[in-house]
């Protein structure tokens, strides 16, 4: 089993993010592989989400799909100030 880890902080918008963040999980598993999601915040922002999944090529799918890639691009934008795998 693998998983996949992005602590962050977050500067803004905690709503919009919250709203994004269950659609990433929907999407997330319907792709094969997908085992399970943690996450955590505190009231600072601070915050871990771990993605479980079963293989290599499970996390390749989930990286490459289009609409993740959109909106990982956007968050690290907007809503990061500090994000790392």
């Amino acid at each position: 089993m693998l998983l996949f880890l992005h602590p962050s902080i977050q500067r803004t918008n905690r709503k919009k993010y919250k709203e994004t963040s269950a659609k990433m999980v929907e999407i997330a598993q319907k792709i094969p592989g997908f085992l399970g999601v943690e996450s955590v915040r505190n009231e600072n922002g601070f915050g871990n989400t771990t993605v479980y999944w079963k293989d290599k090529e499970s996390i390749k799918a989930w990286r490459n799909h289009k609409k993740h890639k959109k909106v990982k691009k956007h968050a690290r934008a907007i809503w990061y100030e500090k994000y790392f795998l």
